[in-house]
């Protein structure tokens, strides 16, 4: 009984790594081994020429008087540990920003910062921008898009 084991085990050892051996000619041409040996890849860092794009809101809430006031993401969505990502989730795509919840979310949320005042149109441009990584310097390069939300009294 120990001979056998004793033979058992560097043979079940020299198959496990033939086994790998063939899983790693083979993963090319064979997607998603089970168990798998490989994990998928990391996109690495996304700057490019020393630069790093990104895309940023630049927000405007228009009043009924036509005077336009500019907002901040942390002046919507503040005490949340990624206010961008919760501001993105709500307001980058059009059918989800003027949705009737959203619409009373922010007449609520804008009037809570500027009390009295009759508002008329909320205005989001997402802008392409990229960062020089060495000075830190902001470049606008585009407007991906923009989403407008009517504000104008609800009654």
């Amino acid at each position: 009984m120990r001979k056998g084991l004793r033979i058992g085990v560097p043979v079940l050892f020299l198959a496990t790594l033939g086994y790998f051996g063939v899983q790693t000619v083979l993963s090319p041409f064979i997607p998603e081994w089970y168990p798998g040996l490989f994990q998928p890849g990391f996109s690495g860092s996304p700057v490019k020429n020393n630069y790093l794009p990104a895309v940023e809101p630049d927000i405007t809430v228009t009043t009924a008087a036509g005077e336009q006031v500019d907002l901040s993401v942390s002046d919507l969505v503040s005490g949340t540990n990624n206010d961008l990502s919760v501001f993105r989730s709500g307001y980058f795509m059009q059918s989800t920003a003027q949705t009737p919840e959203s619409t009373a979310w922010l007449r609520d949320r804008i009037g809570r910062i500027l009390p009295g005042t009759a508002l008329s149109t909320f205005t989001v441009e997402w802008l392409d921008v990229r960062y020089d990584v060495d000075t830190k310097a902001r470049e606008v390069l585009d407007v991906s898009k923009t989403v407008t939300v009517d504000l104008g009294d609800p009654s």
